[in-house]
């Protein structure tokens, strides 16, 4: 049914079924013009939910062969724009589609909370996406966001993800700019025959070139995101905060309450410019995923590199993947993760799921190898990591549940202090061409960075101001109330600097277990502790960067003795604080 609240235009008609169609009835239009044809109003806010309607009403009626050119304009939308059993159509976005910032009007699915997608597809073949330059997704990503870590608390993962395009066959995704979805930027699903090139993804709240704790707090924002067989993604940049690629469980849903797994599988991702939560495989619950590779990549001052990861489920495998001739410059954490998912789904950051992101910093936090799942025949052939700031990685199994075939050829770490590839002197723009150079700065972030000088004000200028008017016991209890917790402060930066001993040291993984017939061989360099060496290395082992070697010991070690010292001070003071006088009064 079209919605009679939009307009009638002279071109539409309707059959003697009562069907309503664009054009002509003589001769229906190929080219669809959503201005001309299906009244959409660009450069309007208040249109949002005008061009949604528009949308959704011009594309159900879409047939065969007919293309809707959405013209070089900026048009508002809501979210919630779907379309259903299209065959062989052509949506050309030549302009920018801006969905709308109001997360309280947004559309839910059926169970009331999750948000509809921006932009979604399904049971649809022979469909493309395109445009005749760079089409535009704004996902509008900072009003859900929010504070940092407020727009978790809020909204949970019932954000809306930017584009789905699920149990389709045959689909083309070409020469698109998603910007800042609020949450996974697309989800491919039961997809068969899948091809994504020339396509740029970007989630940034800043304009640094680092992912810190300003831009993480985007986190959930994945890249690509695809469950199905048969995939082609290529020539595509991506700056996200969380994984900028990511293969996911397959599934069919069978009714309500089950759903049987299928393969994920046959999957090519290739010259990829990425920056994120690495090119990761999962996490994977109960399904199979075989044979993926991912080539000719480059990773920029990512957090995580090459991650594959399971979750909680039983029973999944990840078998026959190739990593092949990748280079990662300046990785933040991992280069190489390979076992549990290092994951919160909680508003507790540390809450293991099933490894903790607190892991190995925080005493007690847990992550352990899978008893139920399994890893087979992967392969890591030519891959360069120049600089990381810590260990190589970590290789985690049981013998329970072993990872079994595991080998490294030419997998080198170069963690010296001029180690960059030819990629990182280009700069952004060179590396990532495809994305805007910088962002526009985000108020929320200023606002939270207030409020955090704020608390910190108000932490020192009362315990301050307590002394200062000699109120005794106020004064005594603040003072050893700031001794016991600079005491732990202290007390967990020792802690901190003992495994940074470990942590960043680019000689060694970090950890390596549960490993059979794992093999290096090649230049590889440093060798897993749990591998067959098989290299041929004769070149000198190379020596660490200072800064990388030495920070992350220093660091916590300079942090833990101010923190005793203070509390030494705050003993010291409280134990005399009856005997402070009030200051003299001058007449």
């Amino acid at each position: 049914e079209v919605d009679e609240r939009l307009p009638v235009y002279p071109n539409r008609y309707r059959t003697s079924m009562g069907q309503v169609r664009i054009g002509s009835p003589k001769a229906r239009k190929h080219r669809i013009h959503f201005v001309r044809d299906c009244g959409g109003i660009p450069d309007s806010p208040s249109a949002a939910w005008h061009n949604q309607a528009a949308l959704n009403t011009s594309m159900a009626l879409l047939e065969p062969s007919e293309v809707l050119v959405i013209p070089a304009h900026t048009f508002h939308v809501m979210g919630g724009i779907e379309a259903v059993d299209l065959r062989g159509v052509t949506i050309q976005i030549d302009g920018e589609l801006i969905f709308s910032p109001d997360v309280f009007a947004w559309p839910h699915y059926d169970d009331g909370y999750t948000h509809r997608a921006g932009l979604a597809f399904r049971n649809s073949s022979g469909l493309t996406l395109t445009s005749r330059g760079q089409g535009k997704l704004n996902g509008n990503g900072r009003a859900w966001w929010s504070l940092p870590g407020l727009g978790y608390v809020i909204h949970g993962e019932t954000r809306p993800r930017l584009l789905t395009i699920e149990n389709s066959f045959n689909v083309l995704v070409e020469r698109l700019l998603l910007v800042d979805s609020p949450y996974w930027t697309t989800l491919f699903t039961g997809v068969d025959t899948l091809e994504v090139r020339d396509c740029g993804i970007v989630a940034r709240r800043t304009n640094a070139l680092t992912h810190g704790p300003a831009d993480l707090s985007a986190f959930n924002t994945d890249g690509f995101d695809v469950a199905g067989r048969n995939v082609w993604i290529h020539d595509c940049q991506i700056w996200s905060q969380d994984d900028a690629i990511a293969v996911k469980d397959h599934s069919s849903r069978i009714n309500e309450s089950f759903s049987m797994p299928l393969p994920s599988e046959n999957m090519l991702f290739e010259r990829i410019n990425a920056s994120g939560v690495g090119l990761a495989i999962g996490s994977i619950g109960r399904s199979l995923v075989r044979n993926i590779t991912f080539r000719d990549c480059y990773l920029r001052n990512t957090v995580k590199g090459l991650y594959l990861k399971w979750n909680k489920g039983i029973g999944g495998v990840i078998m026959d993947v190739t990593y092949e001739r990748i280079v990662l410059d300046a990785p933040e954490q991992w280069p190489i993760w390979v076992g549990p998912a290092q994951q919160a789904d909680r508003i507790n950051l540390c809450f293991a799921n099933p490894c903790s992101l607190c892991w190995p910093q925080i005493p007690g936090a847990p992550c352990a190898g899978s008893t139920t799942n399994q890893f087979k025949r992967l392969s890591f052939i030519d891959i360069e990591i120049f600089k990381p700031a810590q260990s190589p990685g970590v290789l985690l199994a049981t013998t329970e549940m072993p990872m079994d075939e595991v080998h490294f050829h030419n997998v080198r770490i170069h963690p010296e202090c001029n180690a960059s590839s030819r990629f990182f002197a280009d700069g952004f723009t060179g590396s990532f061409s495809r994305l805007p150079s910088s962002v526009n700065p985000d108020v929320r972030i200023t606002m939270h960075y207030a409020l955090l000088v704020s608390c910190a004000a108000a932490f020192v200028l009362g315990p301050l101001a307590c002394w200062v008017h000699s109120i005794s016991v106020c004064s005594t209890w603040v003072r050893r109330g700031g001794a016991c917790a600079l005491t732990c402060v202290g007390l967990l930066m020792v802690r901190l600097s003992a495994i940074s001993i470990h942590l960043y040291d680019t000689a060694q993984f970090y950890k390596c277990e549960g490993i059979e017939r794992g093999v290096a061989s090649g230049d590889t360099w440093p060798v897993p502790a749990c591998f067959e060496d098989r290299t041929y290395r004769t070149a000198p082992r190379p020596v660490a960067c200072v800064d990388t070697a030495l920070g992350g010991l220093l660091r916590p070690a300079l942090v833990a003795a101010v923190a005793f010292l203070g509390a030494w001070c705050c003993t010291r003071l409280s134990a005399n604080a009856f005997s402070y006088k009030p200051y003299p009064k001058f007449k």
